[in-house]
Order: C-alpha cells, then structure tokens, then sequence
C-alpha cells in the first residue's frame, strides 16, 4: 500500500511541478500529501471491511488506478494547464473517496440481508463510474476517434501510452499522443498545456498570454505582435516602408497616390465609392451616368446625324458611320478603319498602299514595289497590269504604256512599229524593233517579227527560209539571171555570179556568163 500511495503522490506531484504558479505547486502538494494516504485507508477499509491486510486484497487499486490514469491521461495529452492539471485530480480523489463511502453504506445494508450478488454488481458499477469519470474531464473529441482523423496524415500507432498514438504529430489545432484534444482559443498548435498556443490562426498572434486571442492589425494576414506584420492580406502592402500592413493596394478601379483612391480609371466613376460605378456603354471617362468626359472609339455625343433637330446629348450614345472607327460628330471622322479615308471614310485606299492605309485626308500613302503615284495608282515606267508586274511592249514610245491593257500611250517608238501595242512590224520588216527589211525573195513582203522567215513562202527562182537564197543555175538579187554554164551542178554564187566549182577542163575566177 505505501509503494502505491508514493506511486500516486509521484504522479500528481510530477504533473503539479509543470505548474506556472509556484503557490498552486505548494498548496496542491501539501493537500495530496496530507488528504491522499487517509482516502486510500478510508476507502480500502470502507469497500473492503472484511480484510485485514492490503497485500490480500488490491484495495487501493481501486482508487490508485484510476487516478493514475487520470494523471497519464491528462499529461499525455495535454488538455489542460498545470494548475487546472492538478486541481482536476485533486476533485477527482475527493470525488471518488465520497463515492467510495457511499458504496461503503450500500454495500453493509445488501450485505446485511445478503444480497451479495447485488453487493458485487455495485462494486462492478462504481469501477465502470470511475473510469466514465475520468473520460469525462478529459473532453476528449470524437471525431478524432475515427481512422486516426487528427493524426498528421492520418498515421497512427502503438506509443507510449495508447496503442494508437499519432506517429507524425497531429493536425493544426489539436494535441495530445492521439491528437484527440482540440487546442483552445485561435491555435493551429499548442504546448502540452493547450491554453499556451505556439502557433496561432492567420489574423492572431500569442499575446502575453499565449492564449493566440490578441488580434493582428486589419491589413495583417500574419503577425508576431500588435505592431508587426509578418505577411499581409489581400488588398494591402508594406510599400511605405513600414512593417504594419497599413498601406492598401490600389483599389481595381482606381488611380492612386500612395494607396489613396485620387481618380478613377477610364469607364469608371464615383471616386467616393473606389470607382466601382461602370460609366455608359459610349463613354470612355464620365463623372456620371449621363455625362461624357469623352467618348471611346466608335461613339460620339451631341445631335444624332448632326441634325439640330434632334436632341443634344451627352451621354456618348451615338455612332459613328460605319467605317470610321474615332469621330467628334457623324460628318467628322478622325480616324478611319483599314483602307478607307475622307471625312466620311467612305474612300477606297488604293490596294498597292503598303498596309492598306493612305492618309485620311489626301488619300496619299508609300507604295508598294513596281507602282507609282502619290496614291500608288500608277505603274513605273515600262511596267502595267494590275500588279504593275508585266512589261510594255519594247516598242512604245517613252517605253510608256497604259496601266490597265498595256497599249502604248504616245503611240510607237519607229514607223516600222505598228499596233495599239507597238508589237508588230509594218510590211516589209522584221526584228524587235522591226528595223530589218524582210528578203525580196518573201511572198507579199511579209516576214516573221521574230526570226524574219517568210510567212507565205518565196518567189519563183527564190529557196530557204528566209527566201534570200537562189535555185541552182540561178543568181543575181532577185535570182532571175543563169549562172554559166562551165559551172558545175553547184551553181554560182548569188551575188557575183561565179563558179562555186568548174567543170572538168575549166578554170577561172570568173567564167563568161550566159546572158
């Protein structure tokens, strides 16, 4: 019975010495020493009345057990600070010892008139109580009870004290070797005392009470004290140069100075709200639902059609025609879309401007290769087609011709040269610039441009295909005189009427001719 009641006074005085307050460690000591060794006695001899000895009945078991328990319990999990620690304990040996005496009275009546069996269901019934009692001002947490729920990723074993221990640690908030103890106030983690919080929910910090009750400045997602900041909140920052989150982001809508709303963005109004009033659809800045500062692309105020007669608004709520992309009025354009230009924007830019885009007014723009013109609408010279990509014909005069079909403009360069394209030859002529005369020996005079052959064949007496050649036996320029006849079957030359060859016995530069 001393081992048990020194076990006993060890354990409560263990759990009292993590007590804060060195008055509580002293007055909770000196009631266990002083009430404990008289409640075991009291209770041994009042449940077990008949036995004389402690070593031949676990008297003080009864009591002994269940407080120890109790002290294992709390300290193991660490639901309550030491003093509350101590005190628990302390109300609990008394609860019990009152309980124990009580059964006492109960269980002498059954005894009495014999009713052990019920004697025994009581003894049964208080052991079952105790344990209850002690379940109970440990608040444990049910939900964690469940597949290790508040074990740091759900890993649980067998540990010191339990056979399913947290391996891990336990999830924000909750203490203890099975982690079935939620930390009191804002903590995300707790010390064995689970009022001493050394973590705390974003917005808290421990405070001197280390409690995590004492708030975080508004602009503060995370912070050591009620002046510092360690991270800050959404729509908030340190930008001038202090460290307590007081600087607020510019808001979405706004213009800022130093986090100050000063103006609002374009499409945006009512500074007193952070410009979170949409301006009307037309308008690019307003000061109000129905008042254009001025007015986005596509949209004007004033009379619609700039007809007086309509009413003057200034809303933004009128359109500009339909190519012109930024106007002042309807008949005033400043800006027009892609390949239009005038005040109307109803002019076409030429396609060869590179770009598409001419100026608004003049309709002038930088060409592309191959054209000319202040408005690109013209070929350089000895070009034409649509792509100014094709050549005028050699022939034109000025090697100028007309964009669209090609025809020379100021006619052909030489009388030889005939046609709108200056391409063809007059009669009798032949070449690229038709200054070589067809043969005589050509049919009608008529020869072709490219090579000079005779485009209906020769005269009689005339061969070849340019017809400049004579018959055998013939010569002279149009091939009508004989050549002599000492020549042999080769014939003389066309032009000076000699020999190519003599006959057997004849010799001679120049042999008489026949006339």
């Amino acid at each position: 019975m001393v081992t048990e009641v020194l076990a006993v006074t060890y354990d409560v005085h263990t759990i009292v010495q993590n007590a804060k307050d060195i008055v509580m460690q002293i007055i909770v000591l000196r009631a266990m020493m002083a009430i404990t060794p008289a409640l075991l006695e009291t209770t041994h001899q009042n449940v077990y009345p008949d036995v004389k000895h402690a070593q031949q009945e676990p008297s003080v078991h009864h009591i002994t057990i269940p407080v120890i328990y109790a002290i294992g319990y709390v300290r193991a999990n660490s639901i309550y600070s030491s003093e509350q620690s101590a005190v628990i304990l302390l109300g609990t040996i008394l609860a019990l010892s009152v309980l124990g005496n009580i059964i006492f009275v109960v269980t002498l009546i059954l005894r009495k008139y014999r009713k052990n069996f019920i004697s025994h269901f009581f003894l049964i019934f208080f052991r079952k109580f105790e344990g209850s009692l002690i379940l109970f001002i440990t608040e444990v947490d049910e939900i964690c009870k469940v597949d290790c729920a508040c074990c740091l990723d759900g890993i649980c074993g067998p540990g010191q004290y339990f056979s399913n221990e947290c391996t891990l640690g336990c999830i924000d908030g909750y203490i203890g070797a099975r982690c079935y103890t939620r930390c009191t106030h804002n903590c995300t983690k707790c010390s064995y005392d689970s009022d001493a919080c050394t973590a705390c929910y974003d917005g808290f910090y421990p405070g001197s009470a280390g409690d995590c009750k004492s708030k975080c400045l508004p602009g503060c997602k995370t912070c050591t004290s009620g002046t510092a900041c360690t991270s800050y909140k959404k729509g908030y920052n340190n930008d001038n140069g202090r460290n307590d989150c007081s600087n607020r982001n510019c808001p979405e809508n706004c213009n800022c100075d130093y986090g100050q709303c000063k103006s609002c963005k374009n499409g945006y109004y009512d500074i007193n709200n952070l410009c979170n009033s949409l301006c009307p659809i037309g308008c690019a800045t307003c000061s109000s639902n129905t008042s254009c500062g001025s007015c986005k692309d596509g949209f004007y105020k004033g009379h619609q059609y700039d007809n007086i007669n309509f009413p003057l608004l200034n809303g933004c709520t009128h359109q500009c025609r339909d190519n012109c992309v930024r106007c002042s009025s309807y008949d005033s354009c400043s800006v027009c879309k892609t390949g239009f230009y005038g005040s109307h924007c109803d002019n076409i830019c030429s396609a060869s401007c590179i770009s598409n885009t001419c100026d608004i007014l003049t309709g002038n723009c930088a060409c592309f290769p191959n054209f000319a013109g202040v408005r690109c609408d013209q070929c350089k010279t000895g070009k034409y087609g649509r792509m100014c990509n094709q050549l005028c014909a050699a022939g034109c005069k000025g090697n100028v011709c007309k964009k669209d079909s090609g025809d020379c403009t100021d006619g052909c360069s030489m009388d030889t040269i005939v046609g709108v394209k200056c391409e063809n030859c007059s009669t009798g002529w032949y070449g690229l610039y038709c200054n070589i005369s067809c043969s005589v020996g050509c049919k009608s005079r008529q020869c072709e441009k490219s090579n000079g052959e005779s485009s209906y064949g020769c005269f009689d007496n005339f061969v070849g295909g340019l017809c400049n050649q004579c018959i055998p036996g013939k010569y002279g320029d149009i091939c009508n005189s004989h050549c002599p006849a000492n020549c042999d079957r080769r014939g003389c030359l066309k032009d000076s009427g000699n020999c190519i060859v003599c006959n057997d016995n004849f010799a001679g530069g120049e042999i008489k001719r026949d006339q």
